[in-house]
């Protein structure tokens, strides 16, 4: 069960807090109340949600066990800017395993934490438009913390950190620091600090890469704005948005 209490004792930051046993889309909800005036830092979390969404419109899973949360933004930038956002969510949540359940996870272009070689953690930057700017962000975080082992296909490529085992810190509390560490990071977005961190914790630059559309190349280096520059057959290709399928050590 969520604890009130203890998420707001780890996320003093927040605005407001709306904690509940099951729910459409954390993301869907917290629109709705960035939308509705709602102020920075508001925070909507549940233990469970029947209609989780990733990147690309696919399908989220979010069973009994995982943290799935997302924080209201009112950040300084422009609808483009949401993939710095989630770059510096992607940090935050890097920071808060770091510290609290000291683990060293990476991160995975664009929006993906990976710890032992599977992906841990999936983040969504959403916004709405106002004028040149951004009226509002909504960083979405699923955090598979102590969810069940995945099954089927997905056994492969996601994971669970503690399916069998008690946590360092129970989960009330890591869905706190988590939020914490994403809210002052995304304060941020646009830092330095925050773009090295995102570099160093790179799982694919200096990597051969597959991408969803087929091709292959050496991933070198991401740019500020969140782009990923690839070598394709001798040609330096910036991806602004896609999926890298696979990724391996030349």
């Amino acid at each position: 069960m969520l604890d009130r209490e203890i998420i707001k004792a780890y996320f003093p930051e927040a605005g407001w807090l709306l904690a509940a046993e099951e729910i459409n889309s954390t993301n869907t909800v917290a629109k709705e109340l960035a939308a509705q005036g709602a102020p920075e830092g508001t925070l909507v979390i549940a233990e469970r949600q029947t209609g989780g969404r990733g990147r690309l419109g696919r399908e989220f899973q979010s069973p009994e066990g995982g943290i799935y949360m997302s924080i209201i933004m009112r950040p300084q930038g422009t609808l483009e800017q949401c993939a710095m956002l989630t770059m510096a969510a992607c940090v935050g949540v890097c920071r808060a395993m770091e510290k609290r359940l000291d683990i060293s996870p990476g991160i995975k272009w664009v929006n993906d934490i990976y710890y032992k070689g599977k992906k841990v953690c999936g983040i969504l930057a959403e916004g709405a438009a106002a004028g040149d700017g951004l009226k509002y962000a909504v960083i979405g975080v699923g955090i598979n913390y102590q969810s069940p082992e995945f099954q089927g296909g997905l056994a492969n490529r996601a994971g669970s950190l503690y399916p069998d085992m008690e946590p360092p810190i129970p989960l009330s509390a890591m869905a706190g620091a988590a939020a914490s560490e994403v809210y002052r990071a995304c304060r941020d977005f646009q830092t330095d600090t925050v773009y090295a961190e995102y570099r160093n914790k790179s799982l694919l630059i200096g990597k051969a890469v597959a991408l969803s559309d087929g091709r292959q190349g050496q991933a070198l280096d991401i740019t500020r704005e969140g782009r990923l520059l690839v070598n394709i057959a001798g040609e330096t290709v910036e991806l602004n948005s896609g999926e890298v399928s696979a990724f391996w050590a030349l």
